[in-house]
């Protein structure tokens, strides 16, 4: 196994002096079936590519308040980028600053069973739209987010096949 643990700002990526450990399951924050995981499984089966997974917060440019974002996850031949709108909120020109790049602000779908339905539950003022084409880089991969997908989710689990592990951890310390 080899993992690393970066801090990212603007332009830089920096290693963590403290790395997160290996895990060896999946790793939420809330109940895994309404949750999106922080952390995902280190011990595998053989995997023949590397995973690259990001968790976290986007930042507006300057701190200044934004009716649309666009993070973007660009490393090597990896080019892949979000699109987060503001809620309508009543408020005259709705916005955000930051926003969670976790999939329960996503909307829901084959890709991600725990996202919102139609907006149903917003839990803050955007929602991640989904995934636009930064560079194709891997078309069949469409999941609205960065983060890791866990082994229970029927996307992940047609990919693993017969490797497919059904146990999980429901909570995990942040």
């Amino acid at each position: 196994i080899c993992k690393l643990s970066l801090q990212l700002e603007p332009g830089d990526a920096v290693l963590c002096k403290q790395h997160d450990p290996i895990h060896e399951q999946d790793q939420f924050l809330e109940d895994a079936s309404v949750a999106s995981p922080w952390s995902p499984r280190d011990l595998v089966p053989t995997r023949p590519l590397v995973d690259v997974s990001l968790v976290g917060e986007a930042f507006s440019a300057r701190g200044l308040p934004v009716t649309l974002l666009t993070p973007r996850l660009r490393l090597g031949t990896i080019d892949k980028a979000l699109l987060v709108e503001a809620l309508e909120s009543g408020e005259a020109l709705p916005s955000f600053r930051q926003a969670s790049l976790s999939y329960d602000y996503a909307s829901a779908g084959p890709t991600n069973p725990v996202g919102s339905r139609d907006g149903e539950g917003a839990r803050a003022p955007y929602r991640i739209l989904g995934s636009i084409d930064a560079g194709a880089t891997n078309p069949g991969h469409t999941s609205p987010g960065f983060g890791p997908i866990p082994g229970h989710w029927p996307a992940r689990q047609r990919i693993l096949g017969e490797h497919s592990e059904p146990d999980i951890i429901p909570y995990g310390p942040p």
